[in-house]
C-alpha cells in the first residue's frame, strides 16, 4: 500500500515480463521480455503472501498467476527459464506420488502461499516464546510454520486456499516442495515507521522463510530487505546490516528510551516486545543476531549503560516486562545462541532474583526456573522460592503466550488504584436519594440568586 508495488515491479522482473497498458492507465495482461533483451535466465520466484494481503489484493495474486502460467508454457532452454524448469521437475515429482494430472498440474504452477481464507499469521510468534516446548533442529516450528502457510493461491482462483493430498503419504506440502532450493529472500520496507523489530511481522514472515529453508535443504538462504524508505535512493539490503543499523539508531539509543520512558506503562511494553521480536530473529536465523547485540542490550537496558534510571522506571511502572526481559536473556544464553560471560550472566541471574522476591514475580517456563536453580547453585545464592503467593494471582499476557509468562501476585492491601467492594442494595438506594436531594437544594439556591 505504501510503495504502490514496488515489490510486484521486482518480482515480475526478476520473471522477465512486463504489464501491459491500455490507454486509460489499465493493466490487460502481461507479456514476456525476450531472453536476448532481458540478457539474464528468468528468475523463478515463491511469493508468500499475508492475510491481508489475499484480502486486498486478490487482482494483483491473478496478474502475478497470469505471468507465471505463460513462462512456465515458454519453451525455453532450461537453464535461461527457471519456472519451466522447476515447474516440469515438480509436476513429475507430484505424478510419481500418485497425484492426478490436474492436482499435479495446479501445484506445478502455483508460486503463491498463505494462511487458510479467514486466517492470519504464522503462529511463530507465540511458539517462539514458549522456549521450553521446542529445541534449535527439532523441526517443531518449522513444521508449524511450513502447515500453516501452505495453502495455494494458484492460476485457478476456484481453488484458491487449497491443500491437496496424494495417494500413498497424504497431505502434500506444496509451499514446501517449491522453497527447496531457495537462495534468496526480500522482503520490504518502505517507512520510517516500520523497521525489523517494532513488530513480529518481519521476523515471522521473513524470517520463517528462512527458517523453512534452513530446515529443507539446511542452508539458510541470504535475507535482503528491499529498502524503499527514500525513493530516490531506493536499494537493496542485506537484513543483518539493515538489523544493526536500526538497533543504532532506535532501539540502542538513548533518545528512543527516554521518550519509551515518558509513556509509562506502554513504554514497557514497547521495550519489551522489542527484545521479543529481537528473540524471534534469533529463533529463525542465526546469520542475523550477533553476541555483541544482545551484549549492547544487557548493558543499556540492564546495566542502564546511559544512566537513564530505567530500572526505578519499569519497577515503578510494569517491574514484570523487566523481568521477562531477564527471562529472554537467559533464555538465549540458556540455549546456546548467546555466549554470554560469566559477569554477565550472574547479573542477570541477581536481577531476576531480585524482582521475583521483591515483587513476586514467577514463570510458568519449568525449564527456565530449573535453569534459574541451576545458575543460582554454581554462583552460591540461596534457593529462590518462586511458587506462586496464596493470594489472588494475575497472569500477564501483554506480549507473552499465558503458558510462558512471568506471573505478578500480591496482597490486596498492595493494589494501588480503584478497588471493587460489595455495596447493599439498601445502601445504593439512600446514596442514590442524597444525590438527587444535594442537586434540588442547588438548583433551588441557584434560582434564588438568580
Amino acid at each position: 500500500m505504501r510503495h504502490l508495488s514496488m515489490l510486484e515491479a521486482q518480482i515480475l522482473y526478476a520473471l522477465g515480463v512486463r504489464p501491459i497498458w491500455d490507454e486509460g492507465g489499465r493493466v490487460t495482461g502481461m507479456e514476456k521480455i525476450p531472453l536476448a533483451e532481458l540478457g539474464r535466465p528468468r528468475i523463478d520466484p515463491v511469493i508468500s503472501i499475508t492475510g491481508l494481503y489475499r484480502d486486498q489484493f486478490p487482482n494483483v495474486m491473478e496478474r502475478l498467476n497470469e505471468a507465471i502460467v505463460m513462462l512456465a508454457a515458454e519453451d525455453e532452454p532450461a537453464e535461461q527459464n527457471f519456472v519451466r524448469t522447476n515447474s516440469l521437475r515438480i509436476l513429475a515429482e507430484m505424478l510419481a506420488r500418485g497425484l492426478s494430472r490436474e492436482d499435479a498440474g495446479a501445484i506445478a504452477h502455483t508460486r503463491i502461499f498463505g494462511n487458510e481464507s479467514g486466517n492470519y499469521g504464522t503462529g511463530l510468534t507465540d511458539a517462539t516464546l514458549a522456549s521450553n516446548r521446542w529445541e534449535e533442529g527439532d523441526g517443531k516450528l518449522e513444521r508449524q510454520y511450513l502447515s500453516n502457510m501452505s495453502w495455494t493461491y494458484g492460476p485457478s482462483t476456484a481453488s484458491w486456499s487449497k491443500k491437496y493430498t496424494d495417494s500413498k503419504n497424504g497431505e502434500v506440502n506444496a509451499y514446501a516442495e517449491h522453497l527447496r532450493g531457495t537462495r534468496a529472500t526480500v522482503f520490504s520496507r518502505s517507512s520510517n515507521l516500520r523497521g525489523l523489530l517494532d513488530t513480529d511481522h518481519p521476523f515471522e514472515y521473513l524470517g520463517g522463510i528462512s527458517m523453512a529453508v534452513r530446515h529443507l535443504d539446511g542452508a539458510a538462504p541470504q535475507l535482503y530487505i528491499s529498502n524503499m524508505r527514500d525513493p530516490n535512493r531506493a536499494q537493496l539490503e542485506a537484513a543483518d546490516k539493515f538489523l544493526a543499523t536500526e538497533l543504532r539508531s532506535v532501539y540502542q539509543h538513548p533518545n528512543w528510551l527516554a521518550e519509551m520512558m515518558k509513556e509509562g506503562y506502554s513504554g514497557t511494553l514497547q521495550v519489551l516486545n522489542t527484545i521479543n521480536n529481537f528473540w524471534g530473529w534469533q529463533v529463525m536465523d542465526r546469520n542475523i543476531v550477533r553476541d555483541d547485540q544482545w551484549q549492547s542490550f544487557h548493558e543499556i537496558y540492564i546495566n542502564d549503560h546511559y544512566q537513564l534510571g530505567l530500572r526505578e522506571w519499569f519497577e515503578h511502572n510494569h517491574p514484570a516486562a523487566l523481568a521477562q526481559i531477564v527471562e529472554r536473556m537467559l533464555e538465549a544464553i540458556r540455549k546456546d545462541y548467546w555466549q554470554a560471560g560469566e559477569q554477565t550472566i550472574q547479573e542477570l541471574i541477581t536481577i531476576y532474583i531480585e524482582l521475583a522476591q521483591q515483587h513476586d514475580i514467577h514463570t510458568g517456563n519449568e525449564t527456565f526456573k530449573a535453569y534459574v536453580q541451576e545458575l543460582m547453585t554454581n554462583f552460591g545464592m540461596a534457593a529462590l522460592d518462586n511458587k506462586p503467593a496464596e493470594s489472588a494471582t494475575t497472569t500477564l499476557s501483554d506480549a507473552v503466550p499465558a503458558d510462558s509468562a512471568p506471573q505478578v501476585t500480591g496482597e490486596t492491601e498492595n493494589i494501588s488504584g480503584q478497588q471493587m467492594s460489595e455495596v447493599s442494595p439498601a445502601g445504593e438506594a439512600i446514596q442514590l436519594i442524597w444525590t438527587y436531594a444535594r442537586l434540588l437544594i442547588l438548583i433551588i439556591v441557584s434560582g434564588f440568586f438568580w
